[in-house]
């Protein structure tokens, strides 16, 4: 199914498009088809341990069963009835080291495809869900496999029906409207206790510019590996934090992650109250809204909003929006100048306490000038192309 990606006007888009799809596919019989599982990735410890893996060169480790805390990547058979989502530009070389497991595992690394030498085959990230249980998954197939599995049609909720959608009163919404390959700048809008937040002094909806565009190389706008376009998807707001840094403009930042699991991450959906304040029930299986959960399983982890950062190496031209420039990140948001209005209507909306943007701790502190937001787990950041 070809994909042609063209960059409207929001406004236009709201009221007369549909949102490209990605792909789906499904296994229409038995056959020995092989899709490689994330497991034990739900926590700080464990994100950090395959962002290691999965960011450098050494090859990837791939585990015949899920044999302890320490184990992440491994290789399971998909059964008739078993569906992946996954958007086929995500497809990258891995370099894969099948660990001795006995005979039985060493004739399914042939199966897959690598036999005792380390190869590199293009794998594509892809959310599984399993017909048995119904359960979700997150790993990595062989385009190969891939094209031995049945192509479903499927229908993404548009933007138009999230953006109408009420959410729950006790939450505040932060929305990241991007285009799809982010050549230029997303927007950020409020929601906050069901009514959309707007500019006190003009009385119009509060939007803010931000890019949500990576310091990458080439035009396709990857989002699932390590350094890659921020994910779309729905992010927790867990603190604000202060370093002086310059990759992050030496100005107050707000954490999306803290290295903890994505609100719809887990094999089963234990989180539906919450999904239920936020989005319309068909966004629920959506590829959307898995792009998040997928990145977080495969190792991207310390996502935030911060202002410009200092570009080094220069991979990528900023972006210019009216009167600013938006430098590319390493994943994160840049809100650019708009960083302090948007920290300022935070602290006003109650999200953000005062102190946690006026009173930074110096570089050396411990605790990275890391606080809490007091509402914490009330407040969420939805990202989303159009």
């Amino acid at each position: 199914m070809p994909h042609t990606y063209r960059l409207l006007l929001l406004s236009l888009f709201l009221g007369t498009s549909s949102l490209a799809t990605p792909h789906k596919a499904c296994a229409d019989k038995e056959a020995d088809i092989r899709i490689i599982v994330s497991t034990n990735v739900d926590g700080p410890e464990s994100v950090k341990q395959l962002h290691a893996l999965v960011s450098s060169t050494t090859p990837l480790p791939i585990h015949a069963r899920n044999s302890g805390p320490s184990v992440n990547l491994v290789l399971n058979k998909i059964h008739s009835g078993d569906c992946v989502q996954y958007e086929p530009q995500e497809a990258a070389e891995f370099s894969l080291q099948f660990s001795e497991e006995g005979n039985l595992f060493k004739s399914l690394g042939k199966i897959f495809g690598v036999g005792n030498s380390i190869q590199k085959p293009k794998l594509v990230p892809v959310v599984y869900w399993k017909k048995q249980d119904e359960s979700r998954h997150f790993g990595l197939m062989d385009l190969k496999n891939l094209e031995t599995l049945h192509d479903v049609t499927t229908r993404e909720t548009p933007i138009k029906e999230l953006l109408a959608y009420p959410t729950d009163k006790r939450f505040t919404v932060l929305y990241v409207l991007c285009p799809k390959d982010r050549k230029a700048v997303c927007h950020l809008e409020i929601r906050h206790k069901g009514k959309w937040v707007n500019d006190p002094k003009s009385g119009k909806r509060l939007r803010y510019p931000v890019l949500g565009r990576s310091n990458r190389n080439g035009d396709l706008s990857q989002r699932i590996l390590f350094g890659g376009d921020t994910p779309q998807g729905i992010y927790y707001l867990w603190g604000t934090m202060f370093t002086a840094d310059p990759v992050f403009g030496n100005e107050p930042r707000i954490d999306l992650d803290a290295n903890m699991p994505p609100v719809n991450s887990y094999v089963y959906e234990l989180n539906s109250p919450v999904l239920d304040g936020l989005v319309p029930e068909s966004a629920r299986k959506d590829y959307w809204i898995h792009e998040w959960p997928l990145a977080y399983k495969l190792g991207r982890s310390y996502l935030r909003i911060h202002t410009n950062p200092e570009i080094m190496g220069k991979k990528s031209a900023a972006v210019a929006q009216e009167d600013s420039l938006f430098n590319p990140t390493q994943g994160c948001l840049n809100a650019g100048p708009s960083m302090k209005g948007l920290l300022e209507t935070l602290v006003r909306l109650g999200i953000v306490r005062k102190d946690q943007i006026h009173t930074p701790e110096p570089a050396t502190s411990p605790t990275l000038g890391w606080k809490v937001i007091p509402k914490i787990g009330n407040v969420f950041l939805i990202v989303r192309d159009y």
